[in-house]
């Protein structure tokens, strides 16, 4: 159990079970007790934030087992903000059940009362429903240093549920993500990159459409213009799979940054897309030969050429002569695909999120449903293909078209992945 409890990688919530084990030990057997003390009090001191429940429940199972010898260590860990009240008591009822002596400290009382501010801010994310809790961020906004490492706990849990495929059934972690993003928390950093170590299936249960449409917002905007961290990660085979391709959606905010031209932008592509062909990285290849045919170079016909015979990717992805068309464009549309692909704006929670279809109120519509317009390359509909009355009377869609589900996303991104 010892051994469980000092395992970083094991779910939060098992962590908690081995606490309570270890106390039912400690009755059971009371000569255990001072290992079990020393254990916890190792535990406690390695002062972390984001974890601010696991170490109350430590305190609580500190205060049972009547470790009068922590308490020099609790009353640390709580001036620094890094014990979660409600998980275990105030420090001066501590100091009380341990025999300290209980000396009145203001700054203690205020931060013992910001913390139950930040209680109700997490209450109203979690039951907000379909109404967007601005005010709620407000009051965020006003405890930015006293919630951050409780944002960054947030991300830490709901990473561990997504890992161990347990469902997400709220929206806290969305919340927690985009007011560190808009608090550009760097201390962040780490998490999130873990909450991107995990597989495909598991990050979208974690992030849903966000995943591609505001993640690479939230890493750049906390990551900023250091163009060694994309690169020194994107060039590493063994950095995981949806990681990289977040990073690499993220790199077109350098370029409207500033932080590298098209240039430079065109050469770290080539090298990426290189690199995805000879590891025969299918996935990443397409992430990549999207960027690449945005820019629209006519000297990466050869090495597109290349990945097509080495079957990179299908032909429902692209065909050849469609990728070839759009390298031949000469970049004609390469600055509107930086705008497109930057549009969305996280520095500002309200303004990022209020927005969101599940914030609005829920609208009847009896009008039938019109196929959005497309683009002039869509090609006509098989003519062996029926589909139905309505299908008869549309168009196959482009891959860069709106998505016919309505969704909002380009087709590629949406049901024609």
């Amino acid at each position: 159990l010892l051994e469980a409890l000092r395992d970083g990688q094991r779910h939060e919530e098992t962590h908690y079970v081995i606490i309570e084990a270890l106390q039912a030990i400690c009755k059971l057997k009371p000569e255990q007790r001072d290992l079990v003390v020393r254990a916890l009090v190792g535990e406690l001191s390695k002062m972390e934030i984001g974890r601010r429940k696991f170490y109350g429940h430590i305190v609580f199972a500190l205060l049972k087992l009547e470790a009068k010898e922590a308490l020099p260590l609790i009353e640390t860990a709580y001036k620094r903000g890094l014990v979660e009240p409600d998980y275990c008591d105030y420090l001066e009822n501590i100091q009380k059940t341990l025999g300290g002596e209980v000396v009145s400290d203001p700054e203690m009382d205020r931060f013992e009362g910001e913390m139950e501010e930040v209680a109700g801010i997490f209450y109203d994310f979690k039951y907000c429903d379909t109404t967007f809790p601005r005010d709620a961020v407000l009051r965020a906004r006003q405890l930015r240093d006293v919630i951050i490492p409780s944002l960054i706990e947030e991300v830490r849990l709901s990473t561990a549920y997504a890992r161990y495929d347990v469902p997400i059934m709220d929206s806290v972690n969305l919340f927690a993500v985009h007011l560190l993003a808009e608090f550009q928390a760097r201390e962040a950093l780490p998490y999130l990159l873990e909450s991107l170590s995990i597989t495909s299936d598991q990050a979208w249960e974690l992030y849903s459409d966000c995943l591609y449409e505001s993640v690479p917002a939230i890493m750049y905007r906390i990551i900023g213009n250091d163009v060694s961290f994309y690169t020194n990660y994107l060039h590493k085979r063994e950095t995981p799979p949806i990681l990289r391709d977040i990073l690499a959606v993220a790199l077109p905010f350098l370029v409207k940054s500033g932080a590298l031209d098209r240039g430079s932008y065109l050469i770290l592509l080539r090298k990426l897309f290189r690199l995805a062909i000879d590891e025969s990285n299918d996935d990443f290849a397409k992430t990549v030969l999207d960027l690449l045919l945005e820019c629209g170079d006519k000297n990466d016909v050869p090495l597109v050429r290349e990945a097509h015979e080495k079957g990179v990717w299908d032909e429902e992805f692209i065909d050849l002569e469609g990728a070839i068309g759009e390298l031949n464009k000469e970049g004609e549309q390469f600055e509107e695909a930086i705008i497109r692909r930057t549009r969305r704006k996280v520095d500002d929670t309200i303004e990022a999120m209020s927005e969101w279809a599940s914030f609005q109120p829920e609208t009847k519509n009896d009008s039938p449903y019109v196929p959005p317009p497309l683009s002039p390359t869509s090609k006509p509909l098989s003519p062996s293909f029926r589909g139905g009355s309505l299908l008869e009377r549309v168009h196959e869609v482009g891959r860069n078209d709106p998505c016919p589900c309505n969704s909002g996303k380009k087709y590629k991104k949406c049901c024609g992945k």
